[in-house]
């Protein structure tokens, strides 16, 4: 840039209805607020910011290119702005997310990893923006292909071992009523599990060297950062498994330690946003979503692996901070639905996330050796969140599959643990309990499918879509 300083003048023309003037020989460009507040005759505010991202991101992704003598066709660039209200019921834009495509197949272009992680680093006002608004980027090209779906692997992948190693207990508990063919269900499953964390964990540190940018953009997400979580979760669900059938050792112990320990640091973390306020980074009513359980909430599963491996009393302070914050965050989503309204169509499927705390607790409260009754207090809540957010089945079923699916799986295995965990012999919890695993087994069976599916056709590791929130009438 030639010319350190920019500056542009604007002039009223009517109401507000404004005449952007630019350096001599640029164009005079009118702006104005669009119904009901102005006439819509010109660009909004908020589209002028997504023009200018869009325009600086499409000259440095070309720039990048020419660097390189090499020619990626037309480029094109699609800005979306979420816009909604801040913790003072203010308009803000919360987040962006531009999606960019060349005009010719990437494997006919060199250097192409290259140019797509860096050429971000070229934009000066998208870098500008991000210091204050999460601004997603991505690029396709002329086949529609991402030439860096690593770059997609978000955190909310280790929901996926949450969910097998959730179903992988549940079977356990089903070992008094079915025998050895639970026992042999619960470590296929668990098995399953650990390949899946496996493969997940060598993709993350794939992405973290690939693209930095990537995991530092999920921290400062305010939703995909609640996410990060389900990492030090799927840990402590591992070594929960492996006491469960029997692999009690060091390196379960060593597995719990560093799973409990890295939840702690996180939930401290998420809740240390808490204190920037409203500003950037910090609380906002966007960032509310059942999601929000999962830093917190996942300090109860300490104990499940906790206790038999030796560690009561820490398992029980950590069990007592989600104990302290879970009601917090109920009532902060309940705050936000009567504020601004539910959550994306697309996280719906995190509803089912209202299931998983009474029934963890309830789990752990039984592992302490609390009396009966307390686990069927628990049991109750737990089994009324399934029949309140059950009502919302047959919209989440005709969402099209995304990883927010997984959502349903770690709590509908939770429920049916404790379920069994509670039943006798031959009693209606018995049977009550085979039928909530069988429901567990087969949507957990059919998000397996359904993520296979999507990894092949290419339909998940994407963008995620920029939520449309319609915000609340100005109190």
């Amino acid at each position: 840039m030639s010319n350190p300083r920019q500056t542009v003048r604007l002039t009223q023309a009517q109401d507000y209805l404004f005449d952007v003037h630019f350096s001599d020989g640029v164009p005079v460009l009118q702006a104005d607020e669009p119904p009901p507040l102005g006439q819509g005759q010109g660009p909004s505010p908020v589209q002028l910011l997504c023009a200018a991202v869009g325009n600086c991101l499409s000259a440095s992704l070309l720039f990048a290119w020419r660097k390189y003598k090499q020619d990626p066709g037309a480029i094109g660039c699609d800005v979306t702005a979420e816009v909604g209200r801040n913790a003072e019921g203010r308009l803000r834009v919360l987040s962006m997310q531009a999606t960019l495509t060349m005009g010719v197949p990437g494997d006919t272009l060199e250097h192409l990893e290259r140019v797509i992680g860096s050429f971000e680093d070229y934009c000066t006002v998208t870098q500008s923006v991000k210091a204050g608004i999460p601004v997603a980027v991505s690029v396709y090209d002329a086949h529609g292909a991402s030439p860096t779906p690593l770059k997609y692997l978000f955190p909310g992948w280790y929901a996926i071992v949450m969910g097998l190693c959730g179903l992988a207990l549940a079977w356990h508990r089903a070992v008094p009523l079915m025998g050895d063919a639970a026992e042999a269900a619960a470590l296929a499953v668990g098995v399953l599990a650990a390949a899946a964390f496996a493969a997940l964990a060598v993709a993350t540190l794939l992405r973290g060297q690939r693209h930095p940018e990537a995991w530092a953009e999920d921290r400062r997400h305010p939703v995909r950062h609640t996410f990060i979580a389900t990492l030090p979760i799927a840990i402590i669900l591992l070594a929960t498994v492996a006491v469960a059938l029997g692999l009690a050792g060091w390196p379960a112990d060593a597995l719990w330690a560093v799973g409990a320990l890295s939840q702690l640091w996180v939930t401290v973390w998420v809740l240390g946003r808490w204190w920037k306020g409203n500003g950037a980074g910090g609380f906002i009513w966007a960032s509310v979503t059942p999601a929000l359980f999962i830093p917190i909430v996942g300090n109860v599963l300490v104990p499940l692996a906790g206790v038999p491996l030796g560690h009561a009393e820490w398992a029980a302070a950590q069990f007592g901070v989600g104990l302290l914050f879970w009601p917090v965050v109920a009532i902060l989503i309940g705050a936000r639905i009567l504020h601004q309204g539910l959550w994306p169509d697309r996280l719906r499927p995190a509803s089912f996330i209202f299931i998983a705390p009474p029934a963890v607790v309830g789990l752990s409260a039984l592992q302490f050796g609390a009396p009966p009754l307390v686990g069927w207090a628990l049991w109750g809540m737990a089994m009324f969140s399934l029949l309140w957010v059950g009502v919302q089945a047959r919209a989440i079923a005709a969402l099209p599959f995304g990883l927010p699916h997984w959502g349903l799986s770690f709590p509908l295995a939770a429920l049916a643990a404790l379920t069994l965990r509670l039943a006798g012999p031959g009693g209606f919890m018995a049977n009550l309990g085979v039928l909530l695993l069988a429901l567990a087994s087969l949507v957990i069976a059919g998000l397996v499918l359904a993520t296979v599916r999507g990894l092949r056709d290419g339909t998940l590791l994407v963008p995620e879509p920029v939520a449309a929130i319609q915000p609340a009438p100005a109190p």
